[in-house]
Order: C-alpha cells, then structure tokens, then sequence
C-alpha cells in the first residue's frame, strides 16, 4: 500500500498528466464468510468517483452497477482519501467516462426535443439517462417537464416526490430546473409543489430575486398571503428596481382590504398582520422612485443595465393575474 504521501504524489501527477481534477478510485475491506473452521476471507471492493474540490477536501461518489456515479455526494478529508481511496485510472477512462458521456448527451437532446415542443421523443432519451443512473438530476427534471407539458400531472406528482427525496447534491443550475418546474406546476393549479420546488430552490441559493418573487406568486395563488408578502419583501430587498415585482406590490398595496375580506381573515386574527406586511412592501415602492438608483442597503449598486435585464426576466400581466420570472 502507498503512503499518504506517495498517494498525493501520484494524483497530483494525474492531474497534471490529465488535466482532470476527477477519477476513479476503490475503497477495500475484508469481511469474513463463515463460521468456525469454514471461516473464509473475501475483499470487498467498492467503486467511486473522486474530485478534488480543493487541498484539503476531496467528494466523492459512488458507482451504481451501471457504471455511473449515482446517489449522495459525501465529502472525505484529503489526508484520509490518500489512505483509503486507490485510483482506478484504467477503468475511469474505458467504463466510466463513456456512460457518463451517454448520460450526459441523452440529457442534452432530451431537453432539444422538449423546447422543441417533442415530448415523445425528449421522453425517450430522457430513459436512456435514466436507465443508466436513476437519480440523474437533469433527467429527471425534464421528464417531470415533459409530463407536466402532456398535462400528466400524477406522473409529475410522482417525479416531483422523486426529486424531492434525492440526497445528492445538486449543481448551481439546478436551482434555475427548480425554478422552471415550480412555474409550470403552478400554471396547473399545483400550488402545493410549486412552493415546495421554490422553496428547495432557495436551500441552493438565497440571493435569487426570481425564486423568491415567483415563490410570492405561488403563495399568492395558494391562498397563503402572508408567505406571499414574506417572499415578496425578500424579492424586494435583493432587487427592489425589478418593475414587475414593484407593481406586484402596488397590486398587493391596492388590493390587500380585498384579499383579507375574501379570505375572511379578520375571523382568524390574521388581519392586522397582513396589512402591515404589505404597507411595509408599499413604502419600499414609494421609496424607491427612481428604480435605477434605488438599491437593497446591504446590497452594491446594480450594473446600468442589470434593471433592464431583470425587467425583461419578470412578468406581471394584470388582466389574468400571471406573475412569472423565468431567469
């Protein structure tokens, strides 16, 4: 067995030779078959996938039978990788590399088939990724979309439930997959898991105007407008120049004597607490009478041209009530 020290030296030369910060690696034990006189030793190898995320951490993930890292993404300190983790460059180049190209490239023309408006055919390179790994994250978010597009909607409960339990960690731009399933599911009265996927979008990434305005919007839809006026104030406060998500707010402000009648809020002593959450969401608009110059205080002044681009990522259309952010 190398040393910690022969180990590093070893990848560090991968790396270099490679240019590849990722590869395969086996842990290996001994378990014991038997008892007594029968008593035989076997090893028992498991296979992963390492990356090096900096000097001293490594995550690493297993391979399922496939040949494709799958499941949980654990992190292992560097000192202890080095002693438990052998490298497995052969097989990483000749077997794990090529199905994670298939996986990758199914994903690819599955979500070309699908903004084409060809849910069939995304549907059946969607299973090709699965059939490979059945938690591919992409995969499985674009089959949930394909679904809701069929208007299919207990199979997209069922994906839904799927995502959901996944313990894997998911990539920056899983948050924007989150976001988009959240629209169309809200689009089709699933207001339930809508804010839930705007919700676990928000677990990524807490800065995100979008999923926190269209996470206002999905409450609003529910019913529960206290949430509304929380995720609103949040949209708010991280952008308060995007127009859309102002003139929701003046809507809000406008409308909130109707809103507490209808819902019969005075009853439940909700009322009181509304009216001040959305005043307070009123006088930030007030306030903010030049949307280019008005900033968030604990935020830096937006690029020229950021307002704009936010504004054409919003949309508010008054006469049916649609409030959607697809950035």
């Amino acid at each position: 067995m190398t040393t910690p020290n022969e180990a590093q030296t070893a990848w560090e030369e991968y790396m270099r030779r490679t240019g590849m910060p990722s590869c395969a690696f086996s842990t290996r034990k001994i378990i014991r078959i038997g008892t007594g006189t029968t008593t035989q030793k076997k090893e028992s190898k498991v296979l992963w996938v390492g990356t090096q995320v900096d000097e001293d951490v490594f995550e690493v993930q297993r391979v399922n039978k496939h040949m494709a890292p799958a499941g949980e993404v654990q992190t292992v300190p560097a000192d202890r990788f080095y002693h438990e983790f052998h490298p497995e460059v052969e097989l990483y180049h000749e077997q794990i590399v090529p199905v994670m190209r298939t996986i990758r490239q199914s994903v690819e023309r599955g979500d070309h088939h699908r903004e084409r408006g060809e849910p069939y055919s995304a549907e059946f390179e969607y299973n090709i990724a699965l059939q490979h790994d059945e938690q591919c994250v992409r995969a499985l978010f674009g089959m949930g979309l394909v679904y809701l597009a069929r208007n299919e909607t207990d199979k997209a409960r069922n994906v839904f439930s799927e995502l959901v339990g996944i313990k894997a960690t998911f990539a920056p731009e899983h948050k924007h997959l989150f976001n988009e399933f959240g629209i169309q599911m809200r689009k089709r009265g699933m207001y339930d898991e809508a804010v839930a996927y705007f919700e676990r979008g928000l677990e990524f990434d807490t800065e995100d105007e979008n999923l926190f305005f269209n996470a206002a919007r999905a409450n609003y839809e529910k019913g529960n407008y206290h949430e509304c006026a929380r995720n609103l104030a949040a949209s708010l406060d991280l952008n308060a120049a995007a127009g859309e998500a102002r003139e929701f707010a003046r809507y809000l402000a406008t409308n909130v004597d109707r809103i507490v009648r209808e819902a019969q809020l005075e009853r439940h002593g909700l009322a009181t607490s509304l009216r001040k959450a959305v005043g307070a969401i009123d006088n930030v608009v007030k306030q903010a009478s030049r949307p280019e110059d008005t900033q968030s205080a604990n935020h830096e002044r937006l690029p020229a041209d950021h307002t704009r681009t936010q504004e054409k990522r919003l949309h508010y259309d008054r006469e049916t009530g649609n409030v959607d952010i697809l950035g």
